[in-house]
């Protein structure tokens, strides 16, 4: 019989009846796949017919949605723990019609979208205790009397008004218009909009914009144009609120070769390094890294681009956001349905494909994937399947 003495028989009755000690042992133990995403569960309802893009508040309390056919913001209260959704509230009305997303001011007070649909601006208050959205003032193409316009003329440059962001001040909003070739700028006054002014690019660079990001320091502006095939970078007078073209970066240009039917654009916390998908409609299934020189212009770090099969499976590239660790980086392409999450190097801003997939039983419903959102808490990422009145819940390793 083999002798154990007191000491090791005592030690294998803590372990046995200390269960605690066991499971924190094995929370402690490194993912083998950070970055990567694993389906929970999805949202399907009849009121996110065509969703096309999905925010989450700052505060990670609430989600919101935008089926730009029904004209309409849907919004869910969010379970931190499991990132689950509650419905909360669907703000329907002709001013939505063809809302392709909504942004939040940095208060979380105000909320702002583009509609082509019905080619206006609207202005919203947020009830940041319950999520819910009211519109307190809209704008629209050709219309008169808007505080700003020349007397006599109408407002234009919402021909086809298509993405909205507040300045980091919330004195200002800028709204893209995708078949104007402008950006119309908005001063906010008593939640109301007054027109400022309407610019257009050099030499058609704006034509076709469909992509719009602010940097952090609010001292520049960038333009995703998917006609002009190009990424412009706007210098903004944060007094005035006025912009003016600082660099236009075309497609083709030399080291560049992703800019091709350019379509969505974000920065880095930092400033120092910008993003771009393309090929939503037609161009470049591409993922495009940029960084800002001490003169604030841009040059190509690298790029992926399917083409060269170094973007699997991912066919219509839209939108794409960073991490709040900004370790990691998820792109949708729409054409595809296909989700793809990168490994970021924060020094080089270089990213590293991860993995693709697209709709199936184990990754979800992403049929038409178009809107991409993560929690503050970097712990759920929220898929928009515009195909299927979807949003898929992910949780992130």
């Amino acid at each position: 019989m083999q002798y154990i003495s007191r000491t090791t028989l005592l030690l294998l009755i803590f372990l046995t009846l200390t269960p605690e000690f066991v499971l924190h042992s094995q929370t402690v133990v490194p993912t083998k796949n950070p970055g990567r995403l694993k389906f929970e569960t999805a949202v399907t309802r009849d009121d996110l017919q065509s969703v096309n893009s999905v925010e989450i508040s700052a505060d990670g309390r609430f989600v919101y949605a935008t089926p730009w056919q029904l004209g309409a913001v849907v919004v869910f209260q969010r379970d931190s723990t499991n990132g689950h959704l509650k419905h909360a509230q669907t703000l329907k009305n002709p001013l939505l019609q063809g809302d392709t997303g909504i942004a939040f001011a940095s208060s979380g007070k105000l909320a702002v979208a583009a509609c082509f649909g019905s080619r206006s601006v609207v202005l919203m208050n947020c009830d940041t205790n319950t999520g819910k959205l009211k519109i307190l003032h809209s704008v629209h193409h050709g219309e008169e009397d808007v505080p700003g316009v020349k007397e006599g003329e109408n407002l234009a440059g919402l021909e086809f008004p298509i993405e909205a962001i507040f300045s980091p001040d919330a004195r200002y909003v800028y709204v893209l218009n995708g078949n104007g070739v402008s950006l119309t700028i908005f001063r906010i006054n008593n939640d109301k909009l007054e027109f400022v002014e309407s610019t257009s690019g050099e030499d058609g660079s704006l034509d076709g914009a469909r992509g719009l990001a602010l940097s952090p320091d609010g001292k520049l502006i960038y333009v995703a144009a998917a006609t002009a095939n190009a990424l412009n970078v706007l210098e903004r007078n944060p007094q005035t609120g006025s912009v003016k073209v600082k660099q236009t970066i075309w497609d083709e240009d030399p080291d560049v070769h992703g800019l091709a039917g350019v379509f969505g654009v974000t920065t880095s916390r930092d400033g120092q390094f910008i993003y771009t998908t393309s090929g939503r409609f037609s161009g470049d299934s591409a993922v495009s890294v940029f960084q800002r020189g001490t003169d604030g212009k841009l040059k190509v770090v690298h790029e992926l681009i399917a083409e060269r099969e170094e973007l699997p499976s991912f066919l219509g590239g839209n939108r794409l956001i960073l991490s709040p660790d900004e370790k990691h980086l998820y792109a949708v392409a729409t054409r595809s349905g296909t989700v793809a999450s990168f490994d970021r190097d924060p020094k080089t801003g270089r990213l590293k494909i991860l993995e693709t997939f697209t709709d199936d039983d184990n990754n979800g419903i992403t049929a038409g994937a178009a809107g991409v959102a993560i929690s503050p808490d970097g712990k759920h990422v929220y898929i928009a399947a515009e195909g299927q009145a979807t949003i898929s819940i992910y949780r992130r390793n």
